[in-house]
């Protein structure tokens, strides 16, 4: 093997591990991702490696960087564009008490809301299983405060979201969802704790993302659970 085809080999592991690192679900859309340094000393790789790796990735759109501020994750698969009709809740039942918290969007994630940079967003996490096969599953519903404060009377983004759904699409015209999926075949071993998996067991994730009138991004729901051998469905 050449020098060059072996620079080139290198380099292809390396985007490969890094891509399932930053798209496993351990960084959502929009989230910085560590250091080059960080990186070199996480996966045993060179500095130059990990550089001609980050770069064939933002080649790619896996990850966008800023002059100053560092590389984030970007969400560019293709998804269909439909009309509002898949209710993610039409199928799990709720396991748990919700958790809600404001959360403040970075560059990246407020360029997809279309809101300033450090502007408040609703999180609401919380546990379901699903009603047919009881799988667990968990939920991650993220809000972006300025849509939503101008709306009378106001919604609560982290509650009942047949109101909220409601209140958006009366005051934001009507609703367009885009749906996306992602087999993650290595989840990281804190996201297996958590839906209660064995290590190394895969996980598919369904992103519901919710639009208003020109395209405004208003609503980002995402559901995780355990790819069993089962075929599973959308259920549009």
């Amino acid at each position: 093997m050449t020098d060059e085809m072996l620079v080139t080999s290198k380099t292809e592991q390396a985007v490969s591990r890094f891509r399932d690192y930053f798209t496993s679900g351990t960084f959502q859309p929009g989230a910085q991702l560590p250091s080059e340094a960080e990186l070199t000393e996480r996966f045993g790789i060179s500095r130059t490696t990990v550089r001609r790796a980050l770069d064939k990735l933002r080649e790619q759109h896996v990850i966008e960087t800023e002059h100053g501020k560092g590389s984030f994750v970007i969400d560019a698969n293709p998804a269909h564009t439909l009309t509002r009709t898949l209710d993610p809740w039409d199928r799990l039942e709720p396991a748990s008490e919700p958790h809600s918290h404001l959360n403040r969007a970075n560059t990246l994630m407020a360029g997809l809301f279309g809101i300033e940079d450090r502007s408040p967003v609703y999180i609401r996490e919380q546990a379901a299983t699903h009603r047919e096969t009881g799988a667990r599953v968990l939920t991650v519903r993220t809000v972006a405060v300025k849509p939503v404060m101008h709306i009378e009377p106001e919604p609560d983004p982290a509650g009942d979201r047949a109101e909220l759904i409601a209140a958006l699409e009366a005051h934001c015209g009507p609703l367009t969802t885009r749906i996306r999926f992602r087999y993650i075949a290595t989840p990281p071993a804190e996201m297996a704790a958590d839906l209660g998996l064995e290590p190394g067991t895969a996980v598919v994730e369904f992103r519901h993302l919710t639009y208003g009138r020109d395209r405004q991004l208003l609503m980002v729901e995402t559901e995780r659970t355990g790819a069993a051998a089962d075929e599973w469905e959308t259920g549009i």
